[in-house]
């Protein structure tokens, strides 16, 4: 046993001294400068993006192939659907009992913040690209403690209500005025209006307020940050994928001077002018990732404005004996240029990686891109060379006669002049002749072929996974298969590789980060649970179980062997065999749900362990011999009646049919024959009507055509007694006229005077005014029916010049005319 020697004291380590060590771990660091890393790094993005190779020949052919392109982009996919495929790609598993249920609330909270508070998905497919393309990927997993602000407007607050709102120690007020209540009333209350008046107090609107305010908020959240390939440094002793035992891991990355304030740091002491890293902007993996020129040229903001002036921070991780106890403590450094802006004592490294191929004993690994840019190389090379031989095959090269001194005998002009039908003016003996190329395209593509097959064997990408090959269907689907899972060999170990190094650190991150900062409880929701889960009563002992093999393969595949399963543990369970339990069965039934994409198992099976789903407990079972016995009888029973219930049932469900159908076949008669004998009242009603309503017609017009006839007879009547007395009086003046001898007679003319008139005229005006009202009269009276009534009589004389008789203008347009007697 050694025995400890004494303890030296040692002067503690200021800040200047500190940011030289730093600064110098920074140089030896991997990742550093524009060394062979980032050149390798660089290229392996060129190649990516289908840039040129750096060995064309002007005129010649300069096409690119994507194979290192194609390969990324083809594994990515299958990655992916394994992480993702369920919320619960990481499961923590308990070393003792009383840990159990704090390992079920680490894996809910963890996947919880992983997909739920972070982007989980764009994450790894970063993470995953990253590694594939530049060897390692990295994550950065911190608690994001930062404060924030929002400032809030509020009008027409009553003066208890402003109380209430700035009450609260996060608000602070920015401006306030006050105003009467526009809206205000007066008391109308008498009596109250004349205390008022009496005491000679003034009625006064209540005050409202107009506020802002600002709201700063604690904002607690797990952040989880892809982290760029060039923005770390780590400390190239390191011989871990695991950046936790190193001891120096770095990053650097740019914030502006308002974001760095935000976060509570003293930039007074920042000097932007030299606060660049030159390093990492001039290193062609820097370049290279900026694809346009815009992004190179424009990339710094307007430096008058000094709080959004970019500037570079380093973010070291570093062991260091800094307070002299002679013992390396693990210390988080951030600086700014020679601007050291914090110095704390920390107990892990906050930084996650990944890698496709592992290198033993060494933190880079190798990419899937690099293992394939030589065989893109090669496949760009001779796809150009055949192209160039199409090109000549083509358009060949011209052999022209020449003089002994080497003049040609041909206009070279029209020689280069390529045009349909163009016309070559030459002077020798021979005309110019195309030199024959023979097409080597074939050889070519054999040569493609071979580069392919080295292809697919390198990364386990093949062309039956991309569904791309021809005769993939003329071939079985067993050989299919087996081509499909040796394929898919590589891709599963990388998805293992990644799992058990950078998917497992970003879930230790968390649950560090949940137990170190997180005060209080939290409520999750993973699947449609709500959980409150408290990471204070954690331990950060839990073993960690990554479900890799979710989601990968055939999905049919698995859910035949979970078929199968199924089916063996029901057959072992009815034979009473100790062996299977309703535990074993829930899980298989929960991973067939899993399996057809269904997240929340709860909601179709019900967990045995969970104590408030369980039903009473049952009395003592007896010899399990017995009970399988009972279970296949009555299960035989059950089958039997079941079988005799089913057959009871149809043709139970038979004879109500049969019924239903007679039932509907005397109904549809019944309606038949009530809608004709409906019908028939109807007509009879309508015939029995029409018949009322003719005979009612016809006595109308009878009691109307003797109605007529009366008064036609009593008009003819009247008619022939009115003529008779009109002839009476006539003769009368007649008589009284021959016995008058005057010719002249005198009636009076006014004026006290009388006037003579003939004794003619004088009678014809007395006849007038005696026979003009009778026929007036008489024309009133007569009347007649159906459109005959009488407008106008018209009297007839004789050739004698004596009243004849008259003559009747009915309405209707016809006459009539009565004779005298």
């Amino acid at each position: 046993m050694f025995e400890s020697a004494p303890k030296k004291t040692k002067k503690a380590m200021g800040d200047l001294e500190l940011l030289g060590i730093v600064e110098a771990q920074e140089k030896r660091a991997l990742g550093y400068g524009d060394g062979e890393l980032s050149q390798s790094r660089s290229n392996a993005l060129k190649y990516y993006n289908g840039e040129l190779l750096g060995n064309e020949v002007e005129g010649r052919s300069q096409v690119r192939t994507s194979e290192v392109f194609d390969t990324v982009e083809w594994i990515l996919p299958s990655l992916l659907r394994i992480f993702t495929a369920s919320d619960k790609a990481v499961e923590f598993s308990p070393e003792r009992q009383e840990d159990e249920e704090g390992a079920k609330q680490s894996t809910l909270a963890a996947n919880y913040v992983f997909y739920r508070q972070n982007p989980g998905f764009t994450i790894l497919y970063s993470f995953f690209k990253d590694a594939l393309l530049e060897k390692n990927g990295y994550v950065e997993v911190y608690y994001d403690k930062s404060k924030r602000q929002r400032k809030e407007q509020y009008q027409g607050l009553s003066r208890e209500q402003l109380v209430m709102l700035v009450s609260r120690p996060e608000v602070e007020v920015l401006s306030a005025t006050s105003y009467p209540d526009p809206t205000f009333q007066a008391q109308p209350d008498p009596m109250a209006a004349g205390v008022g008046q009496a005491l000679g107090a003034p009625v006064t609107p209540p005050e409202l307020f107009d506020v802002q305010i600002q709201v700063e908020e604690e904002y607690g959240k797990v952040q989880i940050e892809n982290v760029a390939p060039e923005e770390m440094l780590v400390d190239s002793s390191h011989k871990d994928v695991d950046l936790q035992g190193s001891n120096f891991v770095a990053r650097r990355f740019q914030k502006t001077i308002s974001e760095l304030e935000e976060l509570g740091y003293d930039t007074s002491q920042i000097v932007t002018e030299i606060a660049d890293s030159g390093d990492v902007e001039t290193s062609n993996e820097f370049l290279t990732r900026k694809q346009y020129s815009e992004e190179r040229l424009y990339a710094e903001t307007d430096t008058r404005d000094r709080s959004m002036r970019k500037v570079w921070v380093t973010k070291a991780f570093i062991r260091v004996d800094f307070d002299g106890d002679g013992i390396a403590e693990l210390r988080r450094v951030v600086k700014v240029g020679k601007a050291l802006l914090e110095n704390e004592e920390t107990d892990v490294i906050p930084f996650a990686s990944c890698t496709p191929i592992i290198q033993t004993h060494r933190h880079i690994g190798k990419s899937v891109a690099e293992i394939v840019m030589e065989l893109e190389k090669i496949a760009t090379t001779l796809t150009r060379q055949m192209l160039d031989n199409v090109y000549l095959t083509n358009a060949p090269r011209l052999a022209v006669q020449s003089t002994p001194e080497g003049a040609p005998m041909a206009n070279l002009d029209d020689l280069l002049t390529v045009r349909p039908g163009g016309i070559v003016r030459h002077w020798g003996s021979q005309a110019p002749t195309p030199l024959e190329v023979p097409f080597m395209g074939q050889y070519g593509i054999q040569a493609l072929e071979y580069m392919n097959t080295v292809k697919e064997n390198r990364t386990g990408v093949t062309r039956y996974n991309q569904g791309v090959d021809a005769n993939s269907l003329n071939k079985t689907a067993s050989g299919i298969s087996q081509i499909m899972n040796a394929s898919q060999q590589r891709i599963e170990l990388i998805a293992r590789v990644f799992a058990e190094t950078g998917v497992k650190q970003i879930f230790k991150l968390i649950q560090h980060c949940l137990m170190t900062y997180h005060n209080k409880p939290m409520i999750v929701r993973l699947t449609d649970n709500y959980v409150e889960v408290d990471p204070r009563g954690w331990s950060d002992q839990y073993d960690m179980v990554i479900n890799v093999g979710l989601g990968t393969g055939d999905k049919d595949q698995q859910l035949q062997h979970l078929m199968t399963m199924a089916e063996a543990q029901f057959q072992y369970l009815q034979a009473g065999a100790p062996i299977v339990t309703m535990e074993n069965i829930y899980n298989t039934q929960a991973k067939i749900a899993e399996n057809a994409g269904f997240k929340n198992v709860e909601e179709f099976w019900t967990d045995p362990n969970d104590p408030e789903k369980q039903p009473p407990p049952q009395q003592q079972q007896p010899d399990p011999a017995l009970i399988a016995e009972q279970n296949k009888m009555q299960l035989e029973a059950a089958k039997l009646q079941q079988s005799s219930q089913a057959e009871a049932m149809k043709a139970q469900q038979t004879a109500q049919i049969e019924q239903m159908r007679l039932a509907a076949s005397q109904q549809s008669e019944q309606m038949k024959i009530e809608s004709a004998r409906q019908i028939e009242a109807v007509k009879l009603q309508a015939q029995q009507q029409a018949e009322l309503m003719k005979a009612q017609t016809e006595a109308a017009l009878e009691a109307q055509r003797i109605e007529f006839d009366r008064w036609k007879a009593e008009l003819e009547a009247q008619t022939k007694i009115t003529v008779a007395q009109i002839s009476a009086h006539a003769s009368m003046e007649k008589a009284e006229l021959a016995a008058d001898q005057a010719n002249e007679v005198e009636e009076p003319a006014g004026n006290g005077t009388f006037k003579k008139v003939p004794r003619e005229q004088k009678t014809a005006e007395h006849v007038s005014k005696m026979v003009g009202p009778m026929l007036a009269g008489l024309a009133n009276q007569v009347k007649g029916m159906a459109g005959r009534d009488v407008v106008r009589i018209e009297r007839l004389k004789g050739p004698d010049g004596r009243l004849a008789g008259a003559r009747r203008h009915h309405a209707d347009g016809t006459t009539s005319e009565v004779a005298v007697v």
